[in-house]
């Protein structure tokens, strides 16, 4: 015989059933919310749910981090493929080689590494050829480039973190240059080695940071032309074998805690 359920079990499972709903609703709803707020452990410095949705791997863009390849064109590409609001560039482990700069030409774009920045000093290179970038990690090598990185005038919110950038076996170049006046930037976690110039920042306005770096074993570690309310904090500079560790032409309120 078949048994027919009565209505208050009918009305217990719906309600069950409508109760299960809400649950699962709720739970992935604050598992969207806990993606899209998390912050960055360094410092707090980068958090997502604005530009930082969008981001990408520079390999998927076609860069070799195989110490010999061009990889400007390809990183170049990446940036350009972001909105106007910006995005995230993503460096892997390896050295990804620059004969021409990285151009930062929209706000809000942010480079940083996937692996780690690599270890300090060439007192990790066994030998010349080894001078791409000691110890591993995400690298950008200005072989050819002026500057690894280069902050077109105007930018704002820009942010380079837990990258090495190396001059390679010539220190001709410059590491990262703010090319004009720029708000919001950040510099966090960056070894600078093997070039003529760590950092160069040209006019900064409202809140440039440089913190956490270790930029050493170079001509000039960091050169600061005017520019106002900027803060160099925590860092490691040195000017070897002859230069200034930290030169600044006219900026004012220039903060350094070593």
């Amino acid at each position: 015989m078949c048994r027919i359920p009565d209505m208050v079990s009918l009305t217990s499972i719906n309600s069950l059933n409508i109760n299960m709903m809400k649950i699962k609703r709720y739970l992935l709803s604050t598992f969207c919310l806990c993606m899209f707020t998390a912050c960055d452990s360094d410092d707090n410095l980068l958090c997502y749910g604005t530009h930082t949705e969008i981001e990408g791997d520079v390999t998927t863009f076609g860069a070799v981090g195989d110490g010999k390849t061009d990889c400007s064109k390809a990183i170049n590409s990446a940036i350009a493929s972001w909105p106007a609001e910006g995005g995230v560039v993503i460096i892997p482990e390896g050295d990804f080689v620059l004969d021409a700069p990285i151009v930062i030409n929209k706000h809000n774009v942010t480079i940083q590494r996937d692996w780690n920045p690599g270890m300090r000093s060439n007192i990790d290179v066994n030998g010349i050829n080894e001078l791409l970038g000691p110890g591993g990690g995400s690298k950008l090598v200005a072989r050819n480039a002026e500057a690894a990185i280069k902050v077109e005038t105007g930018m704002k919110g820009v942010k380079i973190m837990n990258l090495m950038v190396s001059g390679g076996t010539e220190a001709k170049n410059i590491g990262i240059h703010f090319a004009g006046t720029s708000d919001d930037g950040m510099l966090s976690n960056i070894i600078g080695i093997n070039l003529h110039t760590g950092v160069k920042i040209e006019q900064a306005k409202n809140n440039m940071q440089i913190i956490n770096c270790w930029v050493c074993e170079l001509p000039n570690s960091i050169e600061l032309i005017g520019g106002e309310n900027i803060v160099v904090k925590n860092c490691q500079l040195g000017a070897q074998p002859t230069g200034d560790y930290l030169q600044g032409a006219g900026s004012e309120q220039t903060f350094v805690h070593q």
